[in-house]
């Protein structure tokens, strides 16, 4: 349970291209980098579905269905009914995106508790989408919900962007009180060197507001 990079594929890498898999009632508990098809990837992964449950155990770890750690290449097509649990960030498809994901969707539940600094990201697609990610045509219809800030239907923390994305049937659930729990999006971050864009995305959960906090 404390191993970190986990999946079929512990690290799928550039030139790596999985596609064309189905991995059904997959059962994995690992510490940092979670997912089913990859701990992380860089590479290509298209046309692949899982079930299941996929959780981690690391305070600061990445948890998704398909992937932990979206770090390059692309996500293509691809759908996860996995439960994904885990402390910090979690996502339906990726615990955190720094890359491409297009026409994916998750139907499963997301959790994430809060690590030691009291923080947690959890995302009904990714739970963090940052550094020049993209997130494009996807959607997810599970339960999302986290013990800390940063709680939203189809992506926890955004700071890139997130277009033609929506959240519906399932109930978003942040801390009680918090103020960066949203339909969409728990919090579209900016600073001076980084503008986030939400574009025709919408929700239908329990949720009153698309955007939890919009910087």
């Amino acid at each position: 349970p404390s191993t970190d990079n986990v999946g079929l594929f512990a690290s799928i890498e550039d030139e790596g291209t999985v596609k064309n898999l189905k991995l059904d009632e997959v059962d994995i508990t690992a510490g940092f980098n979670v997912g089913a098809v990859a701990g992380q990837n860089r590479g290509t992964i298209e046309n692949c579905s899982v079930s299941g449950s996929v959780k981690g155990s690391s305070d600061n770890g990445y948890v998704g269905g398909i992937a932990g750690w979206h770090r390059g290449g692309s996500i293509t097509d691809c759908h996860s009914s996995a439960t994904a649990k885990g402390i910090a960030y979690v996502g339906g498809i990726a615990g955190q995106s720094n890359a491409s994901i297009t026409a994916c969707y998750s139907t499963g539940d997301v959790t994430a508790t809060k690590n030691s600094w009291g923080y947690s990201f959890a995302g009904g697609v990714v739970g963090v989408n940052n550094n020049g990610a993209i997130l494009t045509a996807c959607y997810a219809t599970g339960n999302v919900k986290g013990d800390g800030g940063y709680i939203g239907g189809v992506v926890g923390d955004n700071s890139s962007t997130v277009t033609a994305c929506y959240h519906a049937t399932g109930d978003v659930t942040g801390a009680s009180g918090s103020t960066s729990t949203g339909g969409v999006v728990g919090r579209n971050y900016k600073d001076d060197n980084v503008s986030s864009t939400l574009t025709a995305c919408y929700w239908d959960n329990n949720q009153s507001s698309g955007i939890g906090e919009d910087q």
